[in-house]
């Protein structure tokens, strides 16, 4: 296994898995995903926030 990079753990908090159940069960929620809405979420974050991750 390769070690991850130090200079990389400054602005990484690594893996995150959410458990939901919690939330499903209590409040009835329920998730709704939209991939075409959440990768332009995406672009749009990384487009401001580029120069923190350089």
């Amino acid at each position: 296994m390769k070690p991850f990079p130090a200079e990389r753990k400054k602005i990484d908090i690594g893996d995150y898995c959410a458990d939901d159940r919690r939330a499903r069960r209590g409040l009835g929620w329920r998730r709704r995903p939209d991939i075409a809405a959440a990768v332009k979420r995406t672009v749009e974050f990384f487009r401001h926030e580029l120069p923190h991750y350089l």
